[in-house]
């Protein structure tokens, strides 16, 4: 989802929960966080705008012309709320891309320098009526929403990638093709970093009643693979930051709740010729 360039997003108060769980059976939606947890100031966020990348994503994807976009979100109090827990690149399926010897060297420093391509501060990229990065500010869960389009462009709901990392919160909307599911890896978002907070994929999902927006994330990262536990200190970091959004964490080692099936999401069935990413996880049509 590309910002329109008229867009402002206000460091507003606090907005209302977005709608209790669709299972009545469930555990309802955290409560706010309270007044010792509540930020002093509004989150700041970067948007970035990748021209050439975004076309050759376009082709691959079949979809109309639009830049690639990534998202760099300067969450607050990741290392407090996180403490000690960590995961490791080489604990996951790539550990030579790990390794201290020359060949692991090559890949993260290639890896790293496309990071800085797709995250690069230029004012410009084609003129001074097309900013290439964009300086934002978050401050409750509408803001948040609205950075991402609600999830949706081109009238199809979309997947993102993110890596957590205690710098922020860096992810790009993700896909089936190859070409756009290269250029957002968690290794690139993380800088090619050894460890990370957290990694994986999102969504934002949408429930028929009562109405309101869920924001589904899971630790579906091979490069790192997240611990499942990790996620109540994800949830709180969410909660913390973006105050008043509803977050359903998903484990992709674990079945998904079968309530959470009839929320409405993007397509992620492998082998679905419409599905935008070839994930885990089952949504409903609208």
């Amino acid at each position: 989802a590309v910002p329109s360039e008229d867009l402002a997003i206000p460091a507003e108060g606090l907005a209302d929960l977005v709608g209790d769980s669709a299972d009545p059976a469930a555990d309802p939606p955290p409560p706010l966080p309270s007044c010792m947890e509540l930020l002093v100031e509004a989150t700041p966020a970067k948007v970035h705008r990748n021209f050439a990348v975004g076309c050759l994503h376009s082709m691959g994807e079949g979809d109309a012309y639009s830049g690639f976009v990534t998202y760099e979100v300067r969450l607050q109090r990741i290392a407090e709320v996180f403490g000690d827990l960590w995961n490791a690149g080489a604990d996951g399926i790539h550990p030579e891309t790990f390794a201290d010897d020359r060949r692991g060297q090559l890949i993260r420093t290639a890896m790293s320098a496309a990071h800085r391509s797709l995250y690069i501060d230029d004012l410009f990229w084609q003129g001074p009526t097309h900013m290439r990065t964009q300086t934002l500010f978050i401050g409750a869960a509408q803001d948040f929403l609205k950075l991402v389009g609600w999830g949706v462009r081109d009238e199809k709901r979309r997947v993102y990638t993110y890596s957590l990392v205690d710098e922020g919160l860096f992810f790009s909307e993700t896909g089936a093709a190859l070409t756009k599911d290269s250029a957002s890896k968690h290794l690139i978002h993380a800088d090619a970093a050894m460890r990370v907070r957290y990694a994986g994929t999102f969504r934002i999902c949408e429930r028929r009643s009562p109405q309101g927006y869920v924001f589904v994330i899971d630790n579906d990262s091979g490069t790192y693979l997240p611990k499942g536990a990790h996620r109540t200190a994800l949830v709180r970091l969410l909660e913390i930051n973006f105050p008043g959004l509803e977050v359903l964490a998903l484990d992709v080692l674990e079945p998904q709740p079968a309530w959470s099936k009839h929320l409405i999401g993007p397509s992620e069935r492998k082998g679905d010729k419409d599905a935008v990413y070839a994930g885990a996880w089952e949504w409903a049509k609208a």
